[in-house]
């Protein structure tokens, strides 16, 4: 992305925006401003150029907790002023996006675009499943992020006997692995000590066992049964060393804000696709058990668009 010398557009106090660090939590205004910013298409379409684009510059705060030279934030939240949103309004984009986090960091978001696979030939088609989304749970939450509802867990096809619905989940990016509130992780934590042998955990992780058992599969169950997220493979376990696998979920406290946080792990070699026009928002299955993944798609998209 390159951008021109920004002017900052006359305020009179109404034009300080907040701004929520999303690793922190903390919370700055910033005054609005408006620049020249191109965006390069890692699919090798066309630069294009948005001549009145608006963002807030605010104080350190704002890069916090950030990867080190990190300048900002590029935001793909459901306000005016997502990045996401002012494509949709300079050129007439569909409001939709589409994510892939990859662990090797050549993932890629593409705004604007449903499938990919619906218009490129690719070695594996994708499909995905569909779940509403739902609003925000959180009282003071300053950016309104993405909300799945999950009536149920399961772990080897048999449901978590929870004293709670786990309710609306936040799919997050920020999150490094998928967060449970204390009570529905020690359900967890006691279905899987019942189908195998634990060893001493290794930080973060509070269940962690030998690298040569079968792991059981975990089931996020959605609207239906016929909806359901499932969790194996690589997204479900880490490997800390010595012949220990950990399972990538984390113990959030019992004061956490809302029952569960689907993080980052979890995301990387999933296909999603928000769709903020019908308030969907679709999903593949790992595209890692599929022989396929984020890094592949990205290099297939981008050959097939040079070659037309």
């Amino acid at each position: 992305m390159a951008k021109s010398h920004s002017s900052q557009i006359p305020s009179n106090g109404l034009c300080h925006v907040p701004q929520q660090n999303p690793i922190t939590g903390d919370v700055s205004f910033g005054n609005l401003v408006q620049d020249k910013v191109s965006v390069e298409n890692g699919f090798g379409q066309p630069l294009l150029t948005v001549d009145g684009f608006l963002f807030s510059c605010s104080k350190e705060v704002l890069v916090k907790g950030l990867v080190n030279g990190v300048k900002g934030v590029l935001g793909f939240g459901r306000s005016n002023l997502a990045f996401q949103s002012q494509m949709v309004n300079s050129f007439g984009f569909e409001r939709k996006f589409l994510v892939c986090l990859s662990s090797k960091s050549n993932g890629f978001i593409s705004s604007g675009v449903g499938m990919i696979s619906n218009s490129l030939s690719l070695p594996s088609p994708l499909s995905l499943s569909y779940t509403p989304l739902e609003k925000s749970q959180k009282t003071h939450d300053v950016v309104d992020g993405y909300y799945v509802n999950v009536n149920s867990i399961k772990v080897n096809g048999r449901r978590l006997a929870v004293d709670q619905p786990i309710g609306a989940v936040e799919i997050s990016s920020t999150a490094p692995y998928t967060v449970l509130k204390s009570t529905v992780y020690e359900t967890l934590k006691k279905a899987f000590s019942k189908s195998m042998t634990m060893v001493a955990p290794v930080g973060p992780f509070g269940i962690c066992f030998r690298s040569r058992v079968d792991v059981p599969v975990i089931e996020l169950v959605m609207q239906s049964e016929m909806v359901k997220w499932r969790i194996h493979g690589r997204n479900l376990v880490v490997d800390v060393g010595d012949g220990v696998m950990c399972l990538g979920i984390v113990d959030g406290g019992l004061g956490m804000n809302g029952t569960m946080i689907l993080g980052g792990y979890q995301l990387e070699d999933h296909v999603l696709e928000f769709n903020l026009g019908t308030s969907m928002m679709g999903f593949s299955s790992s595209l890692l058990m599929e022989g396929n993944s984020c890094s592949n798609i990205r290099e297939t998209v981008s050959k097939s668009i040079q070659s037309l």
